[in-house]
Formats: structure tokens, sequence, C-alpha cells
């Protein structure tokens, strides 16, 4: 579980999707458990596109 740099709290689901850069419209399914899981083993979808265009612009 992350905790919140300010408040004394954990971070929300949707703050956690957020620092990984999901859309705020991004809908996860699933428990908390596994959707909580589903945004800390993604790869951040920012960081995705970087790595394919930098791989397109090769081709």
């Amino acid at each position: 579980m992350l905790i919140h740099p300010y408040q004394d709290r954990g971070l929300s689901v949707r703050e956690a999707a957020r620092l990984q850069s999901f859309p705020d419209n991004f809908i996860f399914e699933g428990t908390i458990m596994q959707i909580q899981q589903q945004i800390g083993n993604a790869v951040p979808p920012l960081l995705a596109q970087a790595i394919f265009e930098k791989i397109l612009s090769y081709s």
C-alpha cells in the first residue's frame, strides 16, 4: 500500500492510477485488491507510448 505524502492515509485506487498516468476515465474491473494489483503491475501508459513511438522511429 502506498502512503499519501502529506495526509495521514493511504493512496486511493484512483490516485495510484493517476501516478501511473492512467486517465481518469479508465475503468478497472475486479475487486479492490485485484485493481490495486493491476495498477501496481502495470506499465504506465505514457511510458508504453514513449517506448512504442521510439521503436517506430527506427523503422
